[in-house]
This record gives C-alpha cells, sequence and structure tokens, in this order.
C-alpha cells in the first residue's frame, strides 16, 4: 500500500521541544492547493493518506479536505494529532467525512511533566478524553510514542495509558534521532539508551498483548541498536525473512552484517544514527 502525507498546517496547540513540524508564524496552505494535491497523489497511485501537522484540527475546514480524498477514492485516510481538541461530535463528523484511523502522539501522561514538556494551555485529560472519543467512533486509533532523553520511558506511558483507556491496542515508538530538525540536538538518546528503551517498552506490550512497532519514518537502521534476540522483532517492517542483494542505503550498508536483509532506504537512513562508522 503506497501511502502519502498531506501536511495540511505547521500551527500547533502545544510546543513539544523535540518538533520540528511547528511553525506559528507559518500560513496554512490554501485549501485548492490542498485539493489539488490530494487529486495527484491519488492519480499517481497513493492508496493511504496521512493528513498531518502541526495539529490538523486546527483547521476549520479539515471535515472538507477529508471528504475531498474520500471523493479522490482514498480507501485510507488517517489523522495525525495530539487528540487535545477531539470531542465526540468532532470525532463522529470526521468518521462520517471519511476518516479510517487516527494516529495521537502521546509525550507524556502526567499533568506535571505535560506542563513543562508539552504544554500549560492544554491537558493529559484531554488526550485521554479525545483518544475515547476516536475509538467511539469507531476509528482504528494508534499510539505515536516519541522516544528521546528527558522524555518519560515508552514503557510507562505504555503502561499507563492501556490502564488509562484499556481498548488501546496499537502503539508505535518514534525515534527522535540526530539526524532530525530538533531544536533540541542532545535529546537523540545513544544506541545504548535506545536498546535499553525497545526492550523495555517490547517486553511490557508482549505482557499486555498489545501491538508495537516502530515509525517507519523514523526507524533506527537495525546494525546501531544492540537489541536481545526477542526484541528484534521490532524490526520486523525493515528486516526481510529471507537475505537479498546488499542494502546500499548508506556507505558502510555493504559491509554490514544484517545488510543482505535490511530494507532501510537512505531517506530513513538520514534521519536515524546511521551505520557505525
Amino acid at each position: 500500500m503506497r501511502a502519502q502525507s498531506l501536511l495540511v498546517t505547521r500551527r500547533c496547540n502545544q510546543r513539544c521541544g523535540f518538533c520540528d513540524r511547528v511553525d506559528p508564524a507559518s500560513a496554512d496552505p490554501p485549501l485548492a492547493l490542498l485539493l489539488r494535491e490530494i487529486a495527484r497523489a491519488r492519480e499517481a497511485g497513493a492508496s493511504s493518506l496521512s493528513i498531518t501537522g502541526g495539529e490538523p484540527t486546527l483547521r476549520p475546514d479539515l471535515l472538507e479536505i477529508v471528504r475531498a480524498a474520500r471523493r479522490s477514492g482514498f480507501p485510507e485516510i488517517s489523522l495525525a494529532t495530539n487528540a487535545t481538541r477531539i470531542l465526540p461530535q468532532i470525532a463522529a463528523a470526521l468518521r462520517d467525512a471519511g476518516l479510517t484511523a487516527a494516529v495521537v502522539s502521546v509525550v507524556t501522561t502526567r499533568p506535571d511533566a505535560h506542563r513543562s514538556l508539552v504544554s500549560d494551555s492544554t491537558h493529559p485529560a484531554q488526550v485521554l478524553r479525545g483518544l475515547t472519543a476516536l475509538l467511539d467512533a469507531g476509528l482504528r486509533v494508534s499510539v505515536r510514542l516519541p522516544v528521546a532523553r528527558e522524555l518519560p520511558p515508552a514503557a510507562a506511558r505504555l503502561q499507563g495509558l492501556t490502564r488509562a483507556v484499556p481498548r488501546l491496542d496499537r502503539f508505535t515508538l518514534a525515534v527522535i534521532g540526530p539526524g532530525e530538525s530538533t531544536l533540541r540536538p542532545d535529546q537523540a538518546l545513544s544506541q545504548a539508551e535506545l536498546a535499553a528503551e525497545f526492550t523495555s517498552a517490547y517486553d511490557d506490550a508482549d505482557k499486555l498483548h498489545v501491538t508495537l512497532v516502530l515509525d517507519p519514518e523514523h526507524p533506527p537502521a537495525p546494525c546501531t541498536v544492540p537489541l536481545p534476540p526477542r526484541a528484534r522483532r521490532l524490526f520486523s517492517s525493515i528486516l526481510r525473512e529471507e537475505n537479498g542483494p546488499p542494502n546500499r542505503a548508506g556507505a558502510a550498508c555493504a559491509a554490514c552484517g544484517p545488510s543482505p536483509s535490511c530494507t532501510i532506504s537512505a531517506d530513513q537512513l538520514a534521519r536515524s544514527a546511521g551505520p557505525p562508522g
């Protein structure tokens, strides 16, 4: 399934210090331009559309954008959101317009940490309300867990979220790596720290019987994170079962051990730590 992202705004109602997609002074793309991009993406063969930001719900014409995507024939239409503005009636309206899924980014569920890391104008209770509304509307919901230094451990967030909203069963680890245009480059975790973070989150997800995957836009190279065998399943979207030609995404890839089974792209590699050396 070919996926297409549609950035509809760089405005946001939060101020996560590691996010490089937000620009409060940026004007939203005109609706007419977005409608043309939707039509072109569908004509080019895209079957999945992800509406992203910033915070897309700040656009008053968001429903019109979703309807246009459905009219164009997209079978899968997802919304990337922080969910703080999602009320039950909004979730239902988005579903009726054609939305099929939502990806909700959660930095923390603790009010004190939320104030310092995310925003003092929103609250974790709003995120939980939004998650519940999206699930109640029958949408497929995945929780995106950014992973970076000074953020709460992904495992702790996973535990807290499944306690608060037991219906949640899909989680994604999104690594904020040195290849990102972060506001705080020092927030990138070392390879050893990533390994500990991934393994702990994997073990908890296994115990809770929920799905945990790596964000395809931010996957670390498999050769850079020394995971124990049980947690190597996290790389299942990158490592194919049968060997093929050596990967040539980076200069060091050809000599890398997992290279024949690795499918990481040059673009993905540029946003990750990259292979050693």
